[in-house]
This record gives structure tokens, sequence and C-alpha cells, in this order.
């Protein structure tokens, strides 16, 4: 008994010291946007790497993580830069420095990341950008080269645009035409002009831009690159339906699905592009910030904020790294987007900044219109 005690003791030992980051003293602790980090295998990686073991919290909304930031102590938080002015920086410090993780940044990206003066704590983790999905069979978005037109070209058609006030707004208050200036500073009800720009057009607000385009095929979706990257590639693999009699009568006017599950439209009707527009398209970017100086969170903050754990992350995601590298494994979606980014992005806008009390206006006005579309 007493033999098959010490062997058991012996056993328990080395699976310890084999399996070190199962129990290690430490955790290291990341509230993310929701779909950055959730590979197994990526996780396990960089546990067993930095000898730790992370907990990783989703979010969905600028507002959720402003809730968990406030209520809970994280060691890394990733999060847009609209959250970061809502927050006013309060994230952003001098310690722990990890602005190293900076010196491989593409030339133009470093450029903008200094005008922002940010403390050392903090970095740029990802950039996307905002793009056109197009229906080529109903609109050329090369005609669309300001928003009066933007409106007399869509009417009667579909638009799905993307549920983020900030990102509207960018999208809209650039291009505005002096008519429609002049409008807006007549208005009390809309001063940011979101308002009178949607007025009278078929509009859809929606992050989810498969469920979104069931049905009747819609003209135009604005929407970040991401989005728009992972629909394309599911409209284009979408070879192989089978039937499904359950939704031949529904209201959402499915008549097949794909292999994978998602909604499908028929060869002949599957005509979609994206591209990112010289006039509308703009930059924006998510944000790194480590709060905890200890050497399993700094590890794993170099992990995903650089090399090739970080363009692992950004592959799964069709998100772009700042360096503007590409990852070993990009797929040709994946690669099709990068080109079409490296041919636009030094003369692209980036993304307004707006001001706490900006952002409340324009977001309270926003959840209005949500109301009647």
């Amino acid at each position: 008994m007493i033999s098959i005690n010490k062997n058991l003791y012996i056993f328990i030992l080395i699976y310890i010291f084999i399996n070190q980051n199962v129990f290690a003293k430490d955790h290291v602790k990341i509230l993310s946007w929701w779909g950055y980090i959730n590979e197994q295998t990526l996780i396990d990686d960089i546990e067993i790497k930095c000898k730790t073991s992370l907990m990783i919290d989703e979010y969905y909304t600028n507002s959720e993580f402003i809730r968990r930031m406030d209520n809970f102590e994280y060691d890394i938080h990733i999060y847009s830069d609209t959250a970061s002015q809502l927050t006013s920086r309060k994230l952003e410090s001098d310690m722990p420095d990890i602005r190293y993780l900076t010196k491989s940044y593409n030339k133009h990206i470093l450029k903008r990341f200094e005008t922002e003066h940010r403390k050392l704590n903090t970095v740029f983790f990802a950039l996307s950008g905002t793009v056109f999905v197009w229906n080529t069979s109903i609109i050329d978005p090369n005609t669309l080269y300001n928003l009066d037109v933007f409106k007399k070209r869509l009417s009667g058609s579909i638009l799905i645009l993307l549920d983020d006030p900030v990102e509207i707004y960018s999208l809209i208050e650039p291009n505005l035409t002096q008519e429609l200036r002049n409008k807006i500073s007549k208005s009390n009800k809309d001063p940011f002009g979101l308002d009178i720009f949607l007025k009278g057009m078929d509009v859809r607000i929606s992050n989810n831009l498969i469920s979104s385009s069931t049905g009747k095929p819609f003209a135009l979706s604005y929407t970040w690159s991401g989005a728009a990257v992972d629909f394309y590639k599911i409209i284009s693999e979408s070879s192989n339906f089978k039937e499904n009699t359950e939704y031949k009568n529904s209201h959402t006017r499915i008549q097949r699905l794909g292999a994978k599950g998602y909604p499908s439209y028929e060869q002949d009707s599957r005509n979609y592009d994206y591209t990112f527009h010289p006039n509308f398209s703009h930059i924006s970017t998510d944000l790194l910030t480590l709060t905890n100086n200890k050497k399993s969170a700094k590890c794993v903050a170099d992990q995903i904020g650089h090399g090739s754990k970080h363009l692992e992350v950004l592959n799964s995601t069709y998100y772009l790294s700042p360096t503007l590298a590409i990852p070993k494994n990009a797929d040709k979606f994946y690669l099709d987007m990068y080109k079409k980014f490296m041919l636009i992005f030094p003369n692209m806008r980036w993304k307004k900044q707006v001001s706490n009390k900006q952002y409340q206006k324009l977001n309270t006005q926003w959840q209005k219109i949500r109301m009647d579309y």
C-alpha cells in the first residue's frame, strides 16, 4: 500500500513538472473584443511559452468594454480607438513600457501612431478599413463620388450599414455637400446629419452581413473589411447546396443553405465584390494596453502584440497588422484584401475622433435611428 502511494506521489510530481502552465501560480487576464483570441491551439502555445494560464473575457460593444473595465481588473486590454476616447485614455500610463512593439510598424502607420501621443503601455494592436460590398448587377461603386449621388443611385435599393455611430459619422461627415450642411445647421434634432442622410433610404443596420443579406439581394453594404472578406469567402465557397424546405415559405426567403449552414444565393445571383473606396473608406485601429508589469503578462503581450502569434491572431479574423506584414498561412481571401488595402491606404482617412460628450449625443441619435430601420 505504501509502495502504491509513493508511486502515485512521484507520478503527480512528474505530471506537474511537465504541465507547468496548467498549475501556474498566476493567470494573465485579458479583456478583448470577441473573436480575437479563441483558437485553442493558439491559447495553448502562448500558455506554454509564457508559463501561465490565460483567462479571456470577451465583449461586443464599447459600452460593455467600459463596464467591464470599470468593474474588473485585467492585465491586458484590447479595445477600439473609440473606446479609448470614451474612457479619456485612463488605462494609459508610462509603466510598463511596451513601445518596443512599434519598431516594426509600417512607416505610414508609425507616423500616425506618433501623432496620437499615447503613453508607453499602449500600442496599436490591429488595423481595419471600411469597405463597400456591392452587387455588380445593381450598382457600380466607382460612380459614388459624393453623398448626393450616393443617395440618388441607391434610391429603391437595399443598403446595409455596420452598427457603429462613429464609423457611420466618419463615413458621412467628411463627405457632406454644402446643401446637406445647410440642412444640418437648421436642425436641432440631427446635429450630425445621420438622419437627414439616411431618410428615405431602404437601410438595414447590422454587423452581421450574412444574416442581413437574406431575401432580396442588397445593392451595397458599408462594413469593416474583415466582415466583408468573411462574407465574400462564404459566398465564393458555397458551391455545394442542399435543399432546405423549412425556409422556402418563410419571411426570410432563403431558398437554399450552403454546406456550412449559411444562407446562400443561387449561382446566377452571387455577383458580389468589395473595395476600399477612395472617398468613403477610412482606417480604424484597435489598441493593446498592458496594465501589469509581471513577467508572464509582458510575455503574453509580446506574443499577441508582435511577431508570428500576432499575425496568427489577425489572420483568423482578417484584420491587418500595423507592420502590414502578411501572415505565413494567409489564404487567398486575406491576400486579396491585403492587396486592395495596400493600393489605397497611404491616402485613406483615419476614423474621426470624438469627445465623450460628442459620442453621447451621436450615440443617442444613432439609437433613435436604429429603431426606424
